[in-house]
């Protein structure tokens, strides 16, 4: 009887070591990372390596883009982008070229009957003030200034002789002005024939298209073509020049 007692509180001692479970042993279970978690750690790692490395490339990114060939060209309505127009710089006194079309502006306010002092070594033309033109009368000669402009679009101003006080015309002066008259509704080329030994006059048939005039006025062009040939006193270089005084 003492015996099987012992037995019993003896197999009750062990059922109760297998009950029992140490608090203090952490959870195996617990501890062990998901596979998610494997997962989106290693995501994290990849996509940092990803922005390190891409900072690295910038300056050669950065290079490539300056240089980029098609990032620099011009594009070709510039004009209209930075919206620049063209400035009138200089006008030409000058006569057509023998090769030239030109157009003759119609608008009488856009001509002006004047005197020009030429020098013909230099070819160059200087407006002569009206206060000057009796002490100089020997030495101008008095003209029309027509408004013409070339096939280009370039503008010019064109002297045309006319007669001096005595009338008497020539056949170059007659020339001149009936080129002028026709270049007012067409295209005219005006060229030199040695036969002759005068200018003939070709109007175009088949140019139809409009002359472009420049936006400015009349005087305007009169400020640009003359700006450093305009003789207003007995001083000006040129006169002394013709005096001898220099």
């Amino acid at each position: 009887m003492v015996r099987k007692n012992q037995q019993k509180r003896s197999t009750t001692k062990v059922g109760a070591k297998k009950n029992v479970v140490p608090t203090h042993i952490p959870s195996v279970a617990a501890e062990t990372p998901s596979d998610e978690r494997v997962v989106e750690t290693r995501a994290d790692e990849l996509a940092d390596e990803a922005k390190v490395s891409a900072a690295n490339d910038v300056p050669s990114k950065k290079l490539i883009d300056e240089y980029d060939v098609e990032s620099l060209r011009l594009d070709q309505n510039f004009d209209e982008i930075v919206g620049a127009r063209p400035v009138l710089a200089t006008v030409a006194v000058r006569k057509p070229g023998p090769q030239e079309w030109f157009r003759v502006h119609p608008d009488s306010s856009w001509r002006l009957q004047t005197t020009l002092l030429q020098l013909k070594e230099d070819r160059e033309n200087y407006l002569v003030s009206p206060d000057l033109r009796a002490q100089l009368w020997d030495e101008i000669i008095p003209i029309v200034l027509y408004t013409a402009v070339s096939r280009q679009g370039e503008p010019f101003l064109w002297p045309v002789r006319l007669p001096k006080t005595d009338g008497k015309t020539d056949r170059f002066i007659e020339t001149d002005l009936t080129a002028a008259k026709v270049a007012e509704t067409q295209w005219v080329r005006r060229y030199w024939v040695p036969e002759i030994k005068s200018h003939k006059i070709l109007a175009a048939k088949n140019l139809v298209d409009d002359p472009v005039w420049p936006e400015v006025g009349f005087k305007e062009l009169l400020k640009i073509a003359f700006k450093e040939r305009f003789i207003k006193d007995l001083n000006h270089p040129v006169l002394k020049k013709l005096r001898g005084e220099q």
